[in-house]
């Protein structure tokens, strides 16, 4: 599992088997509101699949998701990929 915060922003990623990944977003920032499209455009380009998510945005942003790779791919990369999809879209304090 990796796990790292940044500002008021969470990402951990956890391997839940062959090529797949649990990941976890908080953020507190009201700036969240887009960070599901950010999120899923970045995990895109590089060719990972949603199977499925859960977001919530009672208290900033919250997401729960499982994802599929295509090659073999360390959480620490997941994480990294996460954390500079939010923060070039202007999501760093």
């Amino acid at each position: 599992m990796t796990c790292l915060s940044k500002a008021d922003k969470e990402v951990k990623v956890e391997e839940q088997g062959v090529n797949q990944f649990q990941l976890n977003v908080t953020s507190a920032n009201e700036e969240g509101k887009n960070y599901l499209a950010i999120i899923m455009r970045a995990l895109e380009e590089k060719e990972i699949s949603f199977i499925n998510a859960n977001m919530s945005r009672s208290f900033g942003f919250e997401m729960e998701a499982v994802i599929e790779v295509t090659q073999a791919m360390d959480s620490s990369v997941l994480t990294e990929t996460v954390i500079q999809a939010i923060e070039n879209n202007g999501g760093s304090n």
